[in-house]
């Protein structure tokens, strides 16, 4: 508006300039010159700032310039008329051309307003640099991914951008785009204004001038993947610590896929079973198995019949499982080891079963202490019997809470001799010693047993 102004005040002097020089030229000098020169410079002013409406200043001029020329000479020429007709067809000439001029600019601009808006609004970070590596736009994607504004960094060092780490090697990649040189999914490293490092993914392109030589500046459209980088750093770290967890796993530890082909092994597993890992992967993991009597229960029977003979098995439920089930397995060279088994479908997000992981520790000491105890139970379960067998006394044996557990052959005869002398049946003569004798423990009374012969 102001500059609207300035126009209008501008143009109008000149016009009050151009019509004092014309009256003076006549009423004062009486002379008749070419001052109508001077009238081109309103005439031109307004037909660059109004376009065609510099005719209506041209008209007025030519007018001023009749009227002067017959009240101060009394004599119009033709001459006179074909200033004035020059001065129009000038005015009219110069606006026509500034009309087509300002529409040209108008659409320009509007193309170039339309495409500053399509980079600052673009969700991807855009950023264009000069030849000399001067940050020349920087949308609003750009800004949300490095932390600075626009006005911060227009103008500055394209360099400026990048961690020091890495500053020379992305300006070396940066020098290349000026060989013609374009990026194809070019990772990155962007310096946020708050010191964190952000890693995106760059694809560039050159600018030329009308020549199509020219340099005149590169534009790069980015990609942020630093949440997709820390998403594959945190599942690279993860991968790495369950592969630890395996390789460390001081049992045995097989995962198989669907079709029940091993598809990972422990170290454990192959030093137990004598095999390397690459004569394991992808075989049918029943080939570790020694045959196993089927199990009664039908998840863990369909889970065992998906070991040994997939094809056959009714589809896996999420929720089998096998616990501590004792099984054998066979090594490579057909020796035959006692395991504790443990298995669990695993699952994806959707809930649809991809595999089995299976564990199982080596029980064979366990076994070889059970056996050994089992013996050792047995030898003395005879040697009791031994004792019961052939001491002469009657013994008795009680548990903790005074139930008989035992009587020996002895005791029996004593008696089967002393029942009918005392008038008693052996049952009952039994029940009173076995209750005298507990009385006696639980009063840790330790004097002889004497009854008496029924009915006095």
């Amino acid at each position: 508006m102001r500059k609207s102004k300035n126009q209008l005040s501008i143009l109008l002097f000149t016009i009050v300039a151009c019509v004092i020089l014309a009256f003076y030229v006549g009423f004062i000098r009486g002379e008749e010159i070419v001052y109508t020169h001077f009238f081109y410079i309103p005439i031109i002013l307004a037909g660059v700032w109004y376009y065609r409406k510099a005719i209506y200043p041209a008209l007025f001029l030519s007018i001023v310039h009749i009227l002067a020329t017959h009240f101060s000479l009394r004599v119009v020429t033709i001459n006179n008329f074909s200033r004035c007709a020059m001065l129009i067809a000038v005015a009219y000439v110069i606006g026509l051309i500034s009309e087509k001029r300002a529409k040209g600019e108008d659409k320009l601009r509007e193309t170039r307003d339309y495409l500053e808006k399509l980079i600052n609004y673009a969700n991807a970070p855009i950023i264009v640099w000069d030849t000399e590596f001067r940050i020349r736009q920087f949308n609003h994607a750009f800004e949300h991914l490095s932390g600075y504004t626009a006005n911060e960094v227009i103008g500055k060092e394209l360099s400026m951008l990048f961690p020091e780490a890495s500053r020379d090697e992305s300006m070396r990649k940066i020098q290349h785009t000026m060989e013609n040189e374009h990026w194809e999914c070019e990772e990155i490293p962007i310096l946020h204004k708050n010191g964190d490092i952000k890693m995106a993914l760059w694809t560039s392109a050159n600018i030329y001038g009308e020549d199509g030589t020219t340099l005149l500046s590169t534009i790069a459209q980015g990609t942020d993947i630093t949440k997709r980088r820390q998403a594959e750093e945190a599942l690279a770290k993860s991968k790495a610590y369950t592969e630890s967890i395996i390789k460390n796993f001081l049992d045995t530890l097989i995962v198989v896929d669907t079709e029940a082909k091993i598809q990972t092994v422990n170290p454990e597993t192959c030093r137990l079973l004598g095999y390397t890992e690459k004569e394991l992967i992808g075989w049918p993991v029943s080939i570790i198995f020694a045959e196993e009597e089927e199990e009664e229960e039908e998840e863990v029977r369909r889970l065992f019949q998906f070991f040994r003979e997939p094809k056959k098995t009714k589809a896996l439920h999420p929720q089998d499982t096998i616990r501590n089930r004792e099984l054998t397995y066979k090594t490579k060279n057909g020796r035959l080891i006692p395991m504790s088994f443990n298995a669990s479908t695993l699952t994806d997000e959707a809930g649809n079963v991809t595999g089995v992981v299976a564990g199982a520790k080596d029980i064979t000491e366990i076994k070889q202490v059970e056996e050994a105890r089992r013996k050792s139970e047995e030898h003395h379960r005879k040697a009791i019997e031994d004792i019961f067998k052939f001491i002469p006394e009657g013994l008795l044996v009680f548990s903790n809470k005074l139930n008989l557990l035992k009587e020996n052959k002895a005791f029996r005869d004593i008696v089967q001799r002393y029942a009918s002398m005392l008038n008693y049946t052996e049952k009952k003569l039994t029940e009173i010693i076995i209750e005298q004798v507990k009385n006696r423990i639980i009063n840790e009374d330790y004097t002889e047993i004497r009854i008496s012969k029924k009915q006095g």
